[in-house]
C-alpha cells in the first residue's frame, strides 16, 4: 500500500491520501485532549484558592506545560476580578509589562505563585476550614468511611492551627 502525505492540516493532523484506493484519511499527530485551566477571581470565601491551585498543577501537568514564561502567561488567564488586578499591580514598572516577574521563586525575588499565595491563602481560609472541622458531623446515611476521609480532608485543610487545637483536646 503506498501512501503520500497530502497536505498537513494543523500541527495537530495530518492529511493522507492512499494512491492504491484514493481514499483520504486524516491523522491525528498529537494528543487534541487538553485539559482547560481553572479560574480565580479572589472574591471573598466562595473560590478556595487552594483549589484553584491544586486545579492549576493538574492543567499544567496534564498539558505539559513546563515553560515558566507559558506557566505566566496562562496563570494570567486564569485571574479575573480581583485577582487580576492584584496581578498587574505586582508589576514593577508598566501594570502591562509582566515580564519582571517570574512564575516561580528565582532565588533572589519571590515569583508570582508565592506572591499570590500570600495574598489568597490567608488565616481566614483556615480558620473556615477549622470551624468545618470541628462542626462536622456524620450524617446517617453516610458511611463510617466517607465521615472519616470527609474530616481528614477538613483536617489537612485546616492547616498548624487545628492541628494545634486537636492535640490539646
Amino acid at each position: 500500500m503506498s501512501k503520500q502525505i497530502l497536505s498537513v492540516k494543523n500541527k495537530m493532523s495530518v492529511m493522507i491520501i492512499d494512491k492504491e484506493t484514493n481514499k483520504r484519511i486524516t491523522v491525528s499527530t498529537s494528543e487534541a485532549s487538553n485539559r482547560g485551566a481553572p479560574s480565580v477571581s479572589g472574591t471573598g470565601m466562595t473560590q478556595d484558592p487552594v483549589i484553584f491551585f491544586k486545579e492549576f498543577d493538574k492543567a499544567t501537568k496534564w498539558n505539559n506545560w513546563r515553560n515558566g514564561d507559558r506557566k505566566k502567561g496562562t496563570f494570567l488567564l486564569c485571574l479575573s476580578g480581583n485577582t487580576e488586578r492584584w496581578y498587574k499591580s505586582k508589576s514593577l514598572s508598566d501594570p502591562t509589562d509582566f515580564s519582571a516577574i517570574t512564575f516561580e521563586d528565582d532565588g533572589e525575588a519571590k515569583g508570582i505563585l508565592s506572591l499570590f499565595k500570600e495574598q489568597y491563602i490567608t488565616e481566614e481560609w483556615y480558620e473556615y476550614y477549622t470551624t468545618l472541622y470541628e462542626d462536622r458531623k456524620q450524617t446517617e446515611s453516610e458511611t463510617p468511611t466517607d465521615y472519616l476521609e470527609s474530616k481528614r480532608y477538613l483536617f489537612q485543610r485546616a492547616g498548624e492551627d487545628c492541628r494545634e487545637k486537636s492535640i490539646k483536646q
